[in-house]
């Protein structure tokens, strides 16, 4: 076993929590779950934008470069993944030292989403100039075979909507979202980032993107879908994720609508669970998850770090 195998041994408990799927307790190949988030860290550094940097110390920082992301704000972006790290270790100093290394890499921003499982790593980062800008709930649906029977009038998108979609997410983003709260972008910035995410939506990055259908309704709401995630099969069920909704003051009351009617085609899709993935303060949604028969999974933190 070598020094990479051994730290991940010794987080085997731990790393699990970072897997999207750990909190579905009716999960058929559930056995296989943690086994699966360890085999993805273990092989973590095969791909070009994948990076495994130590510190003095020999803890690992295992992290990412985001090509969409960096492109977009014009800026080098990463994504930390994991930490692994000796007990006993002095993770502030590493921590210190990682920002360090990013820095010198050119690297101008970098975004952890952490279960709060992984106290210690939530401190070490925090004590290093990592600040928290997002607290998130994880729902999940899987009881899709009973929904409430009542129905409301959508349709897919189009390309042709692909302006308003876009206007849509830029006019009512969330100052609670990540991008909103992280003072390393601008309001502009953040409102334009969830119109460009939005109009890719519509035109392919999710299976679906779904808005009202009604006579003499303006269309100011959608709700954007995924039917399938990546390796989900390996647990034998298919999950889906309401990925993006956004609703304007000439739609109040479609998010729910948009919601229900989600539930309803992730359903006719053959979908066996669905995720869905909101901030702590978003009330609205919250209320609509219960009552739409979402239960809560888990909770993680959304910490970014960024250069002066």
């Amino acid at each position: 076993m070598n020094a990479l195998e051994k730290l991940i041994d010794q987080r085997a408990d731990l790393l699990p929590f970072y897997s999207p799927y750990h909190f579905l307790v009716s999960l058929p190949d559930r056995k296989n779950l943690k086994q699966n988030e360890l085999d993805q860290v273990a092989n973590f550094g095969t791909r070009p934008e994948e990076h495994c940097w130590a510190s003095t110390s020999g803890c690992y920082f295992l992290y990412k470069t985001l090509a969409w992301d960096t492109e977009f704000f014009a800026k080098p972006m990463a994504r930390l993944k994991a930490v692994l790290f000796k007990s006993g270790t002095q993770l502030v100093n590493d921590a210190r030292q990682f920002n360090a290394h990013l820095q010198a890499s050119g690297i101008r921003h970098c975004i952890v989403e952490i279960p709060p499982e992984d106290i210690r790593v939530l401190q070490a980062l925090s004590q290093v100039g990592w600040v928290l800008v997002e607290t998130r709930l994880q729902y999940v649906h899987d009881r899709l075979a009973h929904l409430m029977p009542t129905r409301y009038a959508v349709r897919k998108a189009t390309t042709e909507d692909e302006p308003i979609v876009r206007r849509v997410a830029q006019q009512n983003g969330n100052p609670f979202d990540r991008f909103h709260a992280d003072p390393f972008f601008s309001p502009k910035q953040a409102d334009a980032f969830l119109g460009a995410y939005a109009a890719a939506a519509v035109n392919g990055y999710c299976d679906e993107v779904l808005v009202p259908h009604e006579d003499e309704l303006l269309l100011d709401s959608f709700l954007a879908i995924q039917y399938q995630q990546p390796r989900d099969q390996e647990f034998g069920w298919k999950i889906g994720r309401l990925v993006l909704l956004a609703v304007g003051a000439q739609n109040r009351g479609w998010g729910r609508k948009l919601f229900s009617e989600g539930l309803h085609r992730a359903k006719a899709q053959g979908v066996d669970a669905i995720l869905l993935t909101t901030q702590a303060t978003n009330r609205a949604v919250m209320r609509n998850a219960d009552i739409l028969g979402f239960q809560l999974g888990a909770v993680t933190h959304v910490l970014t770090w960024r250069t002066c």
